[in-house]
């Protein structure tokens, strides 16, 4: 019966995402499903991977002997050291001023949405007090019981013995004509709603008749103590004072990460196009190119057929590979390019608060893995880097947006944006 509030909550949103079509290790897309988004659920039933059995192919790019595939060759060619490579000497980019279109609407955290925003970390927390003095009025959040009827019986789902709910009719999170027949009820005194189930709403239930009966017990009264300051923020915080100033902070800092989100595509499309290669980093380049081969007769191996008969299965041939191993070569160098030339680097500390981020997200929506548990789930999946990696790509993508001319679609404001302290460097 009722529909959930969207609203910021006290943590994080997830720092992860899975965005990018290229693996780092497994940079060829053999098989479509891991190269998707997928839930951590989906991720943790998938993760007994076995190892492949022995298969034998010839050398690409040779006419040589046949070898096993226990004799993996990317290890022959390392990775480059691309954070302590002058890439100037191989392409151009210019990250700096990229025009970004977005149709979210960023609020300003005035003091009236503050305090609605802590008001409403109250209401979710129970740590309300109830003012049964007064009729209620458009705006009000109040506490109520209800019961649902339909055809006089009471029907599964209509009923609570305690509920919140906001008075206002537009944001209220139940079907139309509930909020709007409370206002100027009072406290105590039952309330008979007449209402019809939208159409669009579950099947079961959609366009039906309902009759509710309610009973108010009162206005919620939301006040922030020092205690709940405290509550709040885990500690960090002692008085109502200063949860406010960083409340009013973390908003910010969320409202342009909602303008983030809905960009991040279109930076890494922009660096992409950007990014002019004058030549090619070989070692790099060979590096991923032998990593790719490898994982064709992994992949080769688990069908039961041989290296060749595989690839050209995927209509791939040996320039292709060398394609895809240029391609991530190049997504690599426009990573460091950023990098080095703003400093960033990616430490401990930050990989951790990205995997804690991770962990807080993951066990909102409901789920209880700790962060040994998702490294341990994404290692098997993807390889033991490759959270690391999307913890330093979300840094750069940051520090990318920092520089980026920001156009609201809704209001046609352009917009500078301006550096965090996540970069290290202000423009």
């Amino acid at each position: 019966m009722k529909n959930t509030r969207s609203s910021v909550s006290p943590a994080r949103g997830p720092a992860f995402r899975v965005r990018r079509a290229v693996l780092r290790a497994l940079a060829i897309a053999v098989l479509p499903f891991l190269l998707s988004s997928c839930s951590l659920s989906d991720l943790f039933g998938k993760a007994g991977i076995t190892q492949p059995a022995t298969v034998t192919r010839k050398s690409p790019t040779t006419s040589g002997p046949e070898v096993s595939s226990a004799d993996a060759t990317a290890h022959l060619y390392p990775p480059m050291d691309l954070s302590s490579t002058d890439l100037t000497a191989y392409m151009t980019l210019d990250y700096k001023g990229i025009p970004l279109h977005t149709d979210v609407v960023r609020r300003d955290i005035t003091d009236a949405v503050l305090e609605d925003e802590i008001g409403y970390l109250i209401i979710q927390s129970g740590s309300y007090t109830l003012d049964a003095s007064r009729a209620v009025r458009e705006g009000d959040w109040i506490e109520m019981a209800y019961k649902g009827y339909m055809d006089g019986q009471q029907f599964e789902g209509g009923t609570s013995d305690k509920a919140t709910i906001l008075l206002d009719e537009e944001n209220s999170g139940y079907i139309p004509g509930f909020a709007a027949g409370l206002i100027g009820a009072e406290p105590g005194k039952p309330v008979e709603l007449k209402l019809t189930f939208p159409d669009t709403y579950y099947t079961s239930l959609a366009g039906k008749e309902v009759t509710f009966v309610v009973e108010i017990h009162g206005v919620c009264t939301c006040v922030l103590t020092d205690e709940l300051a405290r509550t709040f923020s885990e500690g960090k915080h002692d008085t109502a004072e200063a949860f406010r100033e960083f409340f009013r902070q973390y908003l910010t800092e969320l409202e342009d990460s909602n303008v983030l989100s809905d960009v991040y595509g279109d930076i890494w499309t922009a660096l992409s196009d950007r990014a002019v290669v004058t030549s090619w980093p070989e070692a790099q380049v060979e590096h991923y190119y032998h990593s790719i081969v490898d994982s064709v007769v992994a992949y080769s191996a688990q069908a039961g057929v041989t290296y060749e008969a595989y690839l050209d299965y995927l209509g791939y041939d040996d320039d292709y590979l060398h394609e895809l191993a240029r391609n991530q070569t190049k997504q690599d160098m426009i990573l460091y390019y950023v990098a080095n030339s703003e400093g960033i680097a990616l430490d401990d500390a930050a990989y951790r608060d990205y995997l804690d981020q991770m962990v807080d997200y993951y066990n909102r929506q409901g789920y209880t893995y700790d962060a040994d548990q998702i490294e341990e789930v994404y290692a098997a999946m993807y390889g033991e880097d490759y959270l690391r990696a999307q913890c330093f790509e979300e840094k750069i993508c940051t520090a990318v947006y920092g520089y980026a001319v920001i156009i609201f679609g809704g209001d046609g404001q352009t917009e500078h944006t301006e550096q965090t302290e996540q970069t290290g460097r202000t423009d």
